[in-house]
């Protein structure tokens, strides 16, 4: 008998450590990266999609993955593919 077993994984997993501040500020550095900081300010799907994403930190667990992946859903839908 093994110790660790590999299992089938949900196809969000997401795990948050650390605090909401932080995760916002990197989250902030990468919308600068991709260049996103100009059509955050324009476009309103990009805005709601990053907003929602960094509240994502603030629900319960079992709900995160679910949420997460309606978010992903109406990135898609935007059309700009620099949000995926």
């Amino acid at each position: 008998m093994r110790m660790f077993q590999l299992m089938p994984l949900p196809t969000h997993r997401l795990y948050f450590s650390g605090c909401a501040f932080h995760f916002s500020q990197a989250m902030w550095r990468n919308v600068q990266l991709v260049g996103l900081q100009s059509a955050y300010a324009k476009d309103d799907i990009i805005n709601r999609v990053y907003r929602k994403t960094q509240a994502l930190c603030f629900l319960p667990a079992d709900v995160t993955g679910d949420e997460f992946g309606k978010l992903e859903h109406v990135a898609d839908a935007g059309g700009d593919t620099r949000v995926q």
